[in-house]
């Protein structure tokens, strides 16, 4: 059996749909039942509501130790897509409790039981997380991946650049067709390192059947802003420079702090939005050339459709 965490995320979602294609038994591990129900409605969004009969779900959170024994019974690879994103400074002890100790307390169960491990982690870990907070905590996330590994357990880890994906238009990743898939749109200079969840499930379960010493990034290609919006269906396009965003970021900060609001342009978002990404893209690995993936492209024209089809005048 698999268990998947964080199994109503929207990486977790498409790990469910593809597990579940493939006729295995599942255990998803969730937090809350809206949440559930919205992955049961992905599900049928796919016309794959057939495939729910494979899962098994399981309520709870990793500081249930008790609970973590029972998710893992009978189960032999644990698929770990839990995590917190956010940028918000606001939310730093979340990141911390979320992302490092709950990887902390499914590790050291997992040690117990040498049970395998495939970890989900981010490109925002990349040189030790050093470009925002919640990349810190999905770095000292890996250093508790490799603490298992020392002690016996099998572990792959992946770190995926921004994921796009279909339905889940309000998840954070979603924020990117609601800014760039309009007819006008303003965006900056830098660029971003992307790829798909079905292209990151795909690629995941490939190298989970070889050990993995190091991570692989998952991008599939690294685009322009105005690039990516062109592809969206951009027909204006209007550029922002770094300073303006600067400015706006501090009025945010003030606006955010006086009403009790979360922030949305933080400097470490600023940061991001206006640097040029460099990193290896799939083409780079050999390993990965025997994996079977949709041309990007296509899938970004589809998804930007459906987002249009599904979200017009929202």
């Amino acid at each position: 059996m698999i268990l998947v965490t964080g199994a109503t995320g929207m990486l977790g979602a498409h790990f469910l749909l593809s597990l579940s294609s493939q006729k295995k038994k599942i255990r998803a591990f969730y937090r809350t039942e809206e949440k559930r129900i919205e992955v049961v409605a992905f599900f049928k969004y796919h016309n794959k509501e057939k495939n729910l009969s494979y899962i098994e779900w399981l309520k709870g959170s990793y500081d249930q130790i008790d609970l973590l024994d029972q998710a893992l019974e009978e189960v032999d690879t644990v698929i770990h897509c839990a995590a917190l994103i956010s940028f918000d400074p606001k939310r730093k002890s979340q990141l911390y409790k979320t992302n490092v100790e709950g990887t902390r307390n499914l590790v050291n169960t997992l040690i117990s039981k040498k049970i395998n491990l495939i970890f989900i982690s981010s490109i925002a870990a990349a040189n030790e997380g050093a470009s925002s907070y919640y990349g810190y905590t999905k770095y000292l996330s890996e250093l508790e991946v490799y603490r298992g590994v020392q002690e016996g357990i099998k572990a792959t880890i992946v770190r995926p650049g921004v994921i796009l994906s279909d339905y889940f238009w309000n998840r954070p990743s979603g924020s990117i067709f609601k800014q760039l898939a309009q007819q006008k749109t303003i965006v900056t200079k830098g660029s971003v390192g992307l790829t798909t969840a079905n292209t990151v499930v795909r690629c995941t379960l490939h190298l989970s059947k070889n050990e993995q010493k190091t991570p692989t990034i998952l991008v599939t290609k690294i685009m322009r802003y105005d690039e990516l919006a062109k592809a969206m269906g951009a027909e204006k396009i209007q550029f922002i420079g770094k300073p303006i965003l600067r400015g706006l970021s501090v009025i945010e900060a003030f606006y955010a702090f006086i009403f009790r609001k979360p922030r949305k342009l933080s400097s470490e978002i600023v940061d991001s939005l206006t640097s040029e990404s460099i990193y290896p893209t799939l083409s780079d690995y050999p390993e990965l050339k025997e994996v079977e993936l949709e041309n990007f492209e296509a899938e970004l024209k589809q998804l930007s459709q459906s987002y249009r089809a599904t979200c017009a005048g929202a």
